[in-house]
């Protein structure tokens, strides 16, 4: 149950971060010319990578670093576009420069830790997650990130005190209510669980994990109708979801079963046919 549950909450959830100007190591600033250009470049790279134009991003991200070399968020922007692009050991290098040059900021770390965690290296992962949060204590996606980590590990008080973090820094956030019912759920808490998930619909509508989620803590709580729905607004929201098409057919199964016994309960009973 674990694997199927974590595959279906396991997200990357990477953040950017702004242009700022950025100064040279001997304390000098970059030319007034030099660094109009590099904002202008650094608005059009960032347009780029909104609109999903990850390969033109990363061509107005060289430029924007050509000019200035200094900028750390550049680096850390452009690693996420080569990110979507598949290139991870480009992302791997280029968060590793954005963190040499300014170590003061987490979202590099958090981003690095996600893309360790992503790669399988979790020792590594859990390293740059927990510098993120001493960075800044009140970085959510490190947390986040951190408690799928725990879940891994099988240490699930861990993991739901992670997601309690995430959620206080970031209380809108719909994916930290669905990973925090995962692991209410793994403690046995179901009750608990069905909220946090109601709770990530009810933030986002579109969340086609939270339905899968809490259609099978239905189904398993023998309530296979409401499952079944949960089920279907999951496909709806993602036809390709193959494992919400997967437990509705069991759900489905398992209602054919409930319904055929309890007709046969029908049967058996005075007057029954």
């Amino acid at each position: 149950m674990k694997t199927f549950v974590t595959a279906a909450f396991l997200s990357l959830l990477f953040i950017v971060a702004g242009y700022e100007s950025q100064a040279y190591p001997n304390g000098q600033q970059l030319r007034a010319d030099s660094l109009r250009k590099g904002q202008r470049y650094n608005v059009q790279a960032f347009r780029y990578y909104q609109v999903g134009n990850y390969v033109k991003a990363i061509e107005a991200y060289d430029q924007v670093l050509a000019l200035t070399p200094h900028f750390a968020s550049g680096y850390n922007i452009r690693a996420l576009a080569k990110l979507k692009l598949g290139n991870y050991p480009g992302a791997m290098e280029d968060f590793n420069k954005s963190i040499q040059l300014d170590s003061s900021q987490a979202l590099p770390y958090a981003n690095r830790g996600i893309l360790q965690y992503y790669l399988g290296k979790t020792p590594q992962a859990m390293t740059d997650l927990s510098q993120a949060i001493r960075v800044d204590s009140t970085c959510w996606l490190a947390y986040n990130t951190r408690g799928l980590l725990f879940i891994d590990q099988d240490d699930y008080v861990e993991a739901l005190s992670n997601f309690n973090m995430a959620i206080k820094f970031a209380p809108e956030n719909a994916d930290l209510y669905n990973g925090r019912g995962f692991a209410w759920y793994l403690l046995d808490e179901p009750v608990e669980a069905l909220q946090d998930f109601d709770r990530a619909i009810e933030l986002d509508p579109t969340h086609a994990m939270a339905y899968n989620n809490r259609g099978k803590l239905k189904a398993e709580q023998g309530d296979y109708l409401e499952a079944i729905n949960d089920f279907d607004r999951a496909i709806k929201l993602d036809p390709a979801y193959k494992t919400a098409y997967s437990n509705r057919g069991l759900a489905k199964e398992k209602l054919r079963e409930q319904q055929q016994a309890a007709q046969n309960v029908a049967a058996a009973s005075p007057g029954g046919k």
